[in-house]
């Protein structure tokens, strides 16, 4: 019996598989199963802090913060919510911009460099960026397309959580997959 998280990165394969125009934060396991993907021809940006020791053919990768230090979800903003333990974004959102080093705002700067409509957003990145990031990219994928997101309920990580909120309240937002046989649970919503 395969485990809950590889039923999610199956989850999430057969939703991107036929996108052309992929995005993910957070390089990781899907990483990988995005390069596949890449190599049918279809342009894969992975967007993270720190670029990973081991990379996969077929993607772009791009070290940086996917936002802006303004998209951030900082301390007063009622969708904030904190967590016990430290990441970088959190201390962005509790201490300010000086945490926030190296390249910003890498999605738009990936969407108004390319020729195509994205068409799979992938949210696998922190707690204050995570949220952010749906704020971004809500719009700019195309009617049809995905949005991806995973940890609405992990214990370090709950970034998900408003999200499923915003894209319930969505009229053009449709929940496709809510997993829950996972601790960390993922969703996957299309844009109608």
């Amino acid at each position: 019996m395969a485990s809950p998280v590889k039923k999610e990165l199956k989850l999430l394969y057969q939703y991107a598989c036929n996108c052309s125009f992929i995005i993910e934060t957070g390089s990781g396991f899907s990483t990988k199963m995005f390069s596949r993907i890449g190599k049918g021809g279809a342009k894969v940006h992975s967007i993270d802090i720190d670029l990973p020791k081991d990379r996969f053919p077929f993607v772009e990768y791009h070290q940086g913060w996917s936002v802006d230090y303004s998209d951030i979800i900082k301390l007063g903003d009622p969708r904030f919510a904190k967590s016990k333990y430290e990441c970088i974004d959190g201390r962005v959102a509790m201490e300010g911009e000086q945490w926030m080093t190296g390249p910003r705002d890498l999605i738009r700067k990936i969407i108004l460099e390319s020729d195509g409509e994205v068409d799979f957003f992938f949210c696998d990145t922190g707690e204050y960026c995570g949220l952010a990031e749906w704020n971004i990219v809500a719009d700019e994928i195309r009617v049809g397309g995905y949005f991806a997101s995973h940890d609405r309920y992990y214990p370090k990580s709950t970034k998900s959580f408003e999200i499923v909120c915003d894209v319930l309240r969505a009229p053009n937002w449709t929940i496709k997959e809510l997993t829950t046989d996972s601790k960390q649970g993922l969703l996957i919503a299309q844009k109608v």
